[in-house]
């Protein structure tokens, strides 16, 4: 019994793979998105005075 739950939580981890591939996908997408407003807002800010 003790094996087979081992066994089972070490193959398990693959099933979490593409859902970490997924959030770091996401994370790298809004830090993207997140300079790209920055430097939206930075050219609108200089452009007016």
């Amino acid at each position: 019994m003790e094996r087979f739950l081992e066994n089972a939580m070490y193959a398990s981890r693959w099933l979490l793979a593409p859902v970490y591939f997924g959030l770091s996908l996401g994370l790298i997408a809004l830090t993207i998105k997140f300079f790209q407003e920055i430097f939206h807002h930075t050219a609108a800010y200089f452009q007016r005075q």
